[in-house]
């Protein structure tokens, strides 16, 4: 035990190195997913793709209830929707 009432083993000083080598992709490869570049590797593919989706136009079941939320969210005093029952 130290003076700390722990054993100087229980918790690191330091923390591990990440592992080195090679990165997945570079600089070159990020500028050209965020320009929209078709040419971006495979490990940043979902990324692409879900930047892609985020600069869609919304569909009409996104939109849906859209005015009665910003209308709710105008209103001086806003009031709290019943809630609906569900029956079993």
């Amino acid at each position: 035990m130290t003076r700390y009432g722990a054993p100087d083993d229980d918790m690191p000083d330091t923390f591990p190195l990440p592992p080195s080598g090679p990165q997945p992709f570079d600089e070159r490869d990020l500028d050209s997913l965020l320009a929209g570049g078709a040419d971006v590797p495979a490990s940043l593919r979902p990324v692409a793709d879900t930047l892609k989706a985020l600069q869609a136009a919304p569909s009409a079941d996104e939109l849906r209830g859209e005015a009665a939320a910003r209308a709710w969210f105008r209103s001086p005093v806003p009031e709290v929707p019943a809630a609906r029952r569900t029956h079993r």
